[in-house]
């Protein structure tokens, strides 16, 4: 008979303090690695803006794997900048793509207005990161379909990359007014 009584860790990974939204997984040389919304238990004391009424979603977090069963979780590589104007309340969605040597994560940053855009960060040994540019890589602001206002969310997240032919492809989640959009844009 199957033990249903066991602990959820012990079966799949759960970082200590806190839970997983969002992921990806990519395979490197020194195994997977797994990019997470890192979901921080509230604790009293913490400082969290009183837009991010989700939950607190501060961090990606990351954790390396040789099987996928036995984990070593490493310091978060990506955490809200509270004087950006993209990513200052919570950031989620990471995907990762390599390019020429280099590891792409599109993920999503919310501001304190609750403005979605889809953002970038790159690392070379997936353990260090950095953010390249301070705009986003793409901001649904300007289309037509997916109108925005203090007044109404606009949403433009959840990007998923992949390679097609001799460019690349970028899935997002936008909701217009009326209907549940998915989108495709064309990186080149």
């Amino acid at each position: 008979m199957t033990d249903y009584s066991q602990d959820i860790r012990k079966c799949l990974y759960a970082p200590e303090d806190g839970g997983i939204g969002d992921f990806c997984i990519i395979e490197a040389g020194d195994g997977w690695h797994l990019f997470y919304l890192y979901r921080e238990f509230h604790r009293d004391g913490l400082d969290i803006h009183p837009a991010a009424s989700r939950g607190i979603d501060r961090y990606i977090g990351h954790a390396v794997s040789p099987d996928l069963i036995n984990w070593t979780t490493h310091r978060p590589i990506l955490e809200i900048l509270p004087d950006s104007k993209l990513e200052n309340l919570m950031l989620w969605a990471p995907s990762v793509v390599k390019h020429e040597g280099i590891h792409n994560m599109f993920y999503t940053g919310v501001d304190v207005n609750r403005r979605q855009s889809i953002c970038l960060a790159r690392s070379r040994d997936l353990y260090r990161w950095d953010r390249p540019i301070d705009r986003p890589v793409f901001d649904s602001g300007d289309t037509s379909w997916a109108p925005w206002s203090f007044a109404d969310s606009r949403e433009c997240r959840d990007p998923w990359v992949m390679k097609h032919g001799d460019g690349y492809l970028m899935y997002y989640t936008a909701v217009s007014y009326t209907h549940l959009t998915l989108p495709t844009i064309l990186l080149v």
